[in-house]
């Protein structure tokens, strides 16, 4: 049977029922997409490091609290979401923390094709004095975002990295700045 569908000349209901489909299948990935987003951040928002689940990053004398679905990774001395393939890494440094801070400037992030997008003086959730920046790069064509925390004392220094990818930022950005603040070493 033919039918006419607007201004268009006419076609079958077949036809004009698999343009339908194809437009509703093309939204499949974005119902996806939604439903994942929402998803995870119901997940994510659980995730509060309030609870005293102390971790040691592999390799490491450094504790934290580790958002849900972080998996140890030795090879990167911390752990990795295998979802987003977002990773905290985790490096003692012996240099005081001020001298670690003190000779970190822009061109230290530039000269890693890094753009720095914020610098904040923080402290940690056991009132140690601390730093976060937060850059962005981009690698294999997609763009993160790395924040990192620069803690210690006169001896040593923690500088923890957390990359995960910008367009998921939303869904990580608060869990891994709680996660980065309970570091304890």
């Amino acid at each position: 049977m033919k039918i006419k569908i607007g201004h268009q000349s006419s076609v079958t209901c077949g036809e004009h029922c698999r343009t339908i489909n194809r437009k509703w299948l093309s939204l499949i990935p974005y119902f996806f997409l939604l439903s994942f987003s929402a998803a995870a951040q119901n997940e994510l928002s659980k995730e509060t490091p309030d609870n005293n689940n102390y971790s040691f990053a592999p390799n490491t004398n450094v504790q934290l609290i580790v958002p849900l679905h972080f998996k140890p990774y030795e090879s990167i001395n911390g752990f990795m979401h295998p979802g987003s393939s977002a990773t905290l890494q985790v490096k003692e440094i012996d240099k005081s923390f001020k001298s670690v801070v003190k000779n970190i400037s822009d061109e230290t992030f530039t000269s890693q094709n890094c753009r720095l997008i914020t610098k904040a003086e923080v402290k940690t959730a056991n009132e140690k004095d601390a730093v976060i920046y937060i850059v962005s790069f981009t690698t294999g064509g997609i763009p993160y975002e790395r924040m990192m925390l620069i803690t210690g004392d006169d001896k040593k220094a923690v500088w923890i990295n957390a990359n995960y990818p910008e367009e998921i930022k939303i869904l990580l950005v608060d869990v891994i700045r709680k996660s980065l603040l309970s570091v304890k070493y």
